[in-house]
Formats: C-alpha cells, sequence, structure tokens
C-alpha cells in the first residue's frame, strides 16, 4: 500500500491487512443504505453523512477481517448450500428481467452475488463457532432478569372490538355531518333489533375493517383515538356503545372480549427472554472479538471525499496498526 498512502485515489477506501476494500464496494453499502432509509442520503445533515460513511468503512473493515479469519481457520460452507440460498434469493423475483435488474442497480451479477453469499455464510460459520456457540444463557439468569424488572413483563389492559364507520370529511358542512348521522342511527336500529353487528359491518361499514366484518382484534390503550378508546375500554363484552363520534367520522363499536392488565409468569415470557439476552450477550462478546482481531491487524483507511466536502483523510490516509480509532 506504499505509494496508495500518499495518493490513495478513489480505487480504494481501506486496506486490511494489505487487501483492497475498493470504493465500488463502499458507494454499493452507501446505496443499500440510501435504500433502506428510503430518502437520498443528501436530506442528511453534513455531520450525519459522515457518521454513515465512516460507519460503513468500519463496517467493511469488520467484514473483511471476519472474512479473513475465516479463511485462516478454514472455515467451509458446502456449494449446494450457496447454491441453495442463492436460489431462495433470486425466488422472491417472479420475473428474471426483475432480479437482473435489482442486481444491476446494486451493481452485482450473479457471479458476483454468489462471492458475496459465500462470503457472508462463512462469516456467519466463524462467529457462531467463535462467539455464539461458546455463549450459554442459563434458566438462572434469565429469572433474575424477570424478578429485577417486573415492571417489563406486564400485559396492558386489551381489547378486542368491532366497529361500524360512517366517514365524515374533516371539512364537511353540517348537512353531510346529518347525514351520516342519519345513516348510523338507521345502522343502530338493525343492531338494536338483534341483526348480526358483522355482518352489518361488512354491508355499510366505510372503514378498512369492513371486510373482516369490522374486526380490529385486541388492542391497548393508547392505539386507537381518544373517544373510540373510552368507549371500547368502558363496554362489557358482547355490548354495543352508542354512537362515538371521532375525527373519522361516527363508530358504532361492539366489545367481543377483553383481558385485564396482568403479569405474566416467567414461563410465558421464558423463550423469548432467554433469546433477547443470549443475543445480547453475543453482541458484547462480538465487539470483544472484533476488537481482538482489529489488535492484530494492519488497517490503512483513505475516506473518500463527501460530495461536497473535504477528504475524510486530508494527509491521504489515516493508518491504523495494532489499534483502531473509531
Amino acid at each position: 500500500a506504499g505509494d496508495d498512502k500518499a495518493d490513495p485515489g478513489s480505487a480504494k477506501v481501506a486496506t486490511v491487512n494489505g487487501t483492497t476494500i475498493t470504493r465500488s464496494a463502499f458507494d454499493r453499502e452507501m446505496n443499500l443504505f440510501e435504500r433502506r432509509i428510503r430518502r437520498p442520503l443528501s436530506s442528511l445533515q453534513p455531520e450525519q453523512i459522515e457518521q454513515v460513511r465512516e460507519s460503513v468503512v468500519n463496517d467493511l473493515i469488520n467484514r473483511e477481517l471476519l472474512y479473513q479469519e475465516s479463511g485462516k481457520q478454514k472455515v467451509q460452507i458446502p456449494e449446494a448450500d450457496i447454491q441453495k440460498e442463492f436460489d431462495r434469493i433470486k425466488g422472491r423475483y417472479k420475473d428474471p428481467n426483475t432480479f437482473k435488474t435489482v442486481l444491476d442497480e446494486m451493481q452485482m451479477t450473479e457471479e458476483s452475488l454468489k462471492v458475496e453469499i459465500q462470503r457472508k455464510m462463512v462469516v456467519q460459520k466463524l462467529i457462531n463457532q467463535e462467539v455464539g456457540d461458546k455463549i450459554t444463557m442459563t434458566e438462572a439468569e434469565a429469572k433474575s432478569v424477570y424478578d429485577e424488572n417486573p415492571a417489563d413483563f406486564k400485559q396492558e389492559a386489551q381489547v378486542h372490538a368491532r366497529h361500524i364507520l360512517l366517514k365524515v370529511a374533516a371539512d364537511a358542512d353540517e348537512a353531510a355531518k346529518a347525514e351520516a348521522l342519519k345513516k348510523i342511527q338507521a345502522v343502530q336500529e338493525k343492531v338494536n333489533e338483534g341483526e348480526d353487528f358483522a355482518e352489518l359491518a361488512k354491508t355499510h361499514s366505510e372503514g378498512p375493517s369492513n371486510v373482516r366484518g369490522g374486526d380490529l382484534g385486541f388492542f391497548g390503550r393508547g392505539q386507537m383515538v381518544k373517544p373510540f378508546e373510552e368507549a371500547a375500554f368502558a363496554l362489557e363484552p358482547g355490548k354495543v356503545s352508542d354512537v362515538v363520534e371521532t375525527r373519522f367520522g361516527y363508530h358504532l363499536i361492539k366489545v367481543e372480549d377483553k383481558k385485564a392488565e396482568r403479569n405474566l409468569s416467567f414461563d410465558e415470557v421464558k423463550p423469548q427472554l432467554m433469546e433477547k439476552l443470549k443475543r445480547s450477550k453475543v453482541e458484547q462478546e462480538m465487539m470483544t472479538y472484533l476488537l481482538s482481531l482489529r489488535e492484530k491487524a494492519e488497517i490503512d483507511t483513505f475516506l473518500p471525499p463527501a460530495a461536497g466536502g473535504k477528504a475524510g483523510a486530508e494527509t491521504g490516509g489515516a493508518t491504523e496498526s495494532g489499534a483502531t480509532k473509531e
């Protein structure tokens, strides 16, 4: 990397033990980031853009370190497993042309995608082998967390309700409101006469739940607009409200079932809690493991200039040898 340090140019963003991380790999990751946040990077503040760029380079360095270590430890993945994962990804796209378009947008070919899959799979196997498989989570540890944090294991009060909605626009005049009220009162009469609430919702409700007979499932407090919530929580199962007005219009609400607030038992939360605690342990150990790999590595970084900004490394490159600078 000798001469490149003086003039890194645009061909590389980092070297890891002499292996180049290319600008094109960096650009692809930045493109993926934009797709994930669903807006252009230029919409972020300059300091946020810098953080993203540094994070992307750092992530590429970590992946390269892990990949190199998987090679040293001769971690291998059967070709059939790589092909199976490739077929799974390709199978998401019914039209082969769509798949090709997506690959083009990611600046990839089918072959480079297979290489990427192979790299990810050997790295994941290495992480499992060196970190994940060495971590155990005992029931006693989980029980201790459960006992010390009772507020985290409550199930809030919930209501299972259906509704019939007659919409009223926010800027509707009095005549339009009166018309909607008249219509829902006519439906209310049918309910009072014993007609099936769900069937009436399918026929008369203007809300998206009408296809499900007005069924909103279970919901807790804070999920519905206040007048609707108050009416629903005040009703007993099997009962129907009077006409309720919200900013959406006029509703009739039928409560099907209610669940009171209660403390979840340890047995109910144990599987998810143990999995969550193990993930947390893995993340912590992963940071330690990556740090140990970095301490043994020679890493040179050459952050490319941000659009309209200055180069990340004004001297041409920031060298990290036997230490990390994050």
